[in-house]
Formats: structure tokens, sequence, C-alpha cells
């Protein structure tokens, strides 16, 4: 057996992310439809903003775990090596 240093949890954490990711791209998607159609109103635009923000932030907030739990196997550490904050 491969010697492995993800765990079940990864995928979780990722699947996780992935449909805070598709939230996200349907919210998106919809206003943009909207507005190439040309049924985009000012009201709507108040509507669909706000969940486009809080799908965006959920993403964001998955994606940080999801980081930090490949951070605690260790994985991202090579990648990270050699980089400095700008």
């Amino acid at each position: 057996m491969i010697k492995t240093r993800i765990c079940a949890e990864c995928e979780q954490q990722l699947n996780i992310v992935v449909t805070a990711l598709r939230q996200h791209q349907a919210d998106i998607h919809t206003g943009l439809k909207l507005n190439v159609e040309g049924r985009l109103t000012e009201e709507s635009r108040h509507m669909l903003a706000p969940e486009a923000v809080e799908s965006f932030n959920a993403t964001r907030v998955s994606w940080d775990a999801y980081c930090q739990h490949l951070d605690e196997h260790g994985l991202l550490k090579p990648a990270l090596q050699g980089k400095t904050a700008d």
C-alpha cells in the first residue's frame, strides 16, 4: 500500500469547497444571464448582489479551512517554501 498524507476528511473538505464554489458560480451566472438578456434591473441587482457576496465569502471560508487542513498534513509546506510576503 502507498503511504499517503491525505485522509477521508481531505475529500470531505474539498467537497465543501466545490459545493460552495458551485453556489457562487450559480449566483454570478444568474446576474450575468439577466444582464445579457437585458432583464437586470436595479431592484434585481440589489437582491442578487448580497447573495453573490455571501456565496463568495462562504467559498473563501471553506477554501481557507481546506488549505488549513492540508497544511496540517504538511502538504502545502513545500509549495510555500521560498515565498515571502509582499
